[in-house]
């Protein structure tokens, strides 16, 4: 039972998102995250509030994906986050970076975001 609810959710955000609602979408996303704790479900509430530039919450569901995550995933989700607070203009940007660099190759996170930058 667990997964059909699972899967109409999902598909229902799907559909929220072809029409052109990516609020609602998210909020299903969401909603699904706090049923059955996910990456899949957290990444994308936070890459749909990303791209409509909710960056604040796009950073709060990219943690949110980061936890749940492990290997790429939990990288995508932290650079995700990284790109949230740099579009939101957080002070907290280069303490987010330095705890990335703790983890990884040092200057992983530093060129995903110098690009990003430059492209700007």
């Amino acid at each position: 039972m667990e997964n059909k609810s699972v899967c109409l959710a999902f598909r229902r955000a799907a559909k929220e998102l072809l029409c052109g609602r990516s609020l609602s979408a998210a909020m299903f996303l969401k909603r699904l995250f706090l049923k059955k704790r996910a990456f899949v479900p957290a990444y994308n509430a936070a890459l749909l509030d990303y791209q409509a530039g909710r960056y604040p919450s796009a950073y709060l569901w990219a943690r949110r994906a980061e936890a749940q995550g492990c290997g790429e995933e939990k990288m995508e989700a932290l650079i995700l986050g990284l790109f949230a607070l740099q579009a939101a203009g957080s002070p907290r940007l280069g303490q987010e970076v330095k705890k990335i660099q703790a983890v990884t190759d040092p200057w992983y996170a530093v060129d995903k975001i110098g690009r990003a930058s430059c492209r700007e």
